[in-house]
């Protein structure tokens, strides 16, 4: 048996055995799967899970402060906590920031450093899971249990949404200048989720 130089994937060679072509195939069968599952010893050629999508904030940042929304990912998507990105867009000279990611949920904030307010930005992100052992550490809701945060629980009601009638546990520390209650939006359909509660 030999193997490729930049995978590994085992093949046999002229001086191997014909009845041993199952173990062979077998071998071969195995180190793909590993690979595709991304355990292997290479990187994935894609994330094992991801979800990307689109947010506006609720309203637009005066002077020297920030706006935050919070977004849920689709139910059971991310089996480990993902990375988040996230890019904010508006008018003004601002910049984005992520926090508190979590199983379901990542809260994105706007800050506006100018002297005057923008309009009210929007922002696009995209999440996470490179391979099923991806763990970057106790985050979101793992530090609202330590009492970081406090939880609330959502749950999205637009019609047809993935989502629709799933309660969320989400984690949501206030800055300064924040409102108390989180201002969410349905990572899946994108939409306002108004039915929040303190858990």
């Amino acid at each position: 048996m030999s193997q490729t130089p930049l995978f590994g994937f085992p093949f046999p060679v002229g001086t191997d055995k014909v009845k041993d072509g199952d173990d062979a195939i077998a071998a071969l069968a195995l180190q793909v799967e590993e690979q595709l599952s991304g355990t292997g010893g290479v990187v994935p050629s894609s994330p094992y899970r991801m979800q990307v999508g689109g947010a506006t904030f609720p309203s637009a940042p005066t002077a020297d402060t920030g706006v935050v929304v919070t977004v849920t990912f689709a139910a059971g998507r991310f089996t480990q906590i993902p990375q988040p990105l996230a890019q904010g867009s508006s008018n003004g000279y601002g910049f984005t920031t992520v926090a508190g990611p979590s199983l379901t949920q990542v809260s994105i904030r706007y800050y506006n450093p100018t002297a005057s307010t923008p309009s009210v930005p929007v922002c696009f992100w995209a999440a996470f899971q490179m391979n099923p052992s991806t763990a970057p550490g106790l985050e979101g809701i793992g530090r609202a249990l330590l009492g970081g945060e406090r939880l609330f629980t959502v749950t999205c009601d637009t019609d047809g949404c993935a989502n629709a009638g799933i309660p969320i546990p989400i984690a949501y520390e206030a800055m300064e200048g924040e409102p108390a209650i989180p201002y969410v939006v349905c990572g899946v359909c994108e939409r306002p989720v108004t039915k929040v509660t303190a858990a």
